[in-house]
């Protein structure tokens, strides 16, 4: 041993070692379960947006077969059947209705005010963040706010309890696309993606 090691050198070292690798277990740990929970995060929202995807091509399926029906009735409820479609999607196959020559008046009115309803509406949110934490979403939400983007943020609690900060909500496919790629392309949220959901509730950013 080294004689110029005092005592309290000697004493101390193993102390700080052992410390040393305490906080560096204890964060390592953290960050895999951090990791872990985000990945869980990620596949329930895949696991979502794939059991979202049946639902509309199930809806799409029936409003195909009675949109052809012979019987008004039937083709009026294919019409509303395409207010549980994506909007953008909604629109386009209510404009064709109300733009068939061979459409009853009655049926080509629905159509017009089916496409305006679900344009105006819509269920798409481009989001840019999404914490387990209201407060994280928040801090988030605040930064935005404090920047220089031309669009307000807003939060919503989704299905698998995490707080989305997105950029406007209920929006049509074609309007979350352009937010979205304004997230990516002025540094807001590289990773900015479009959720849609009829189930988010309301906005719970106090203004």
């Amino acid at each position: 041993m080294p004689e110029n090691k005092s005592w309290i050198e000697i004493v101390l070292m193993p102390v700080v070692v052992a410390a040393v690798g305490i906080t560096g277990t204890v964060l390592i740990t953290k960050q895999q379960n951090d990791s872990a929970e985000m990945l869980r995060a990620t596949e329930l929202e895949k696991t979502q947006e794939i059991a979202i995807a049946d639902r509309q091509i199930k809806v799409l399926e029936l409003f195909a077969d009675k949109i052809l029906s012979p019987d008004q009735n039937q083709r009026v409820l294919a019409l509303r059947l395409l207010t549980a479609v994506d909007g953008d999607l909604a629109r386009k196959l209510a404009n064709a209705v109300a733009e068939d020559e061979s459409e009853s008046p009655e049926v080509k009115a629905l159509a017009s005010q089916v496409a305006k309803d679900v344009t105006a509406r819509g269920y798409s949110f481009p989001v840019v963040a999404s914490y387990k934490s209201f407060d994280d979403a928040v801090a988030f939400a605040r930064k935005i706010q404090n920047g220089e983007s031309i669009y307000t943020p807003e939060i919503y609690l989704s299905e698998n309890d995490y707080y989305g900060v997105t950029l406007g909500g209920y929006l049509s496919r074609q309007e979350a696309v352009k937010r979205t790629n304004y997230a990516k392309n002025n540094g807001i949220a590289p990773d900015a993606y479009i959720r849609s959901s009829h189930k988010w509730g309301d906005n719970l950013l106090v203004k």
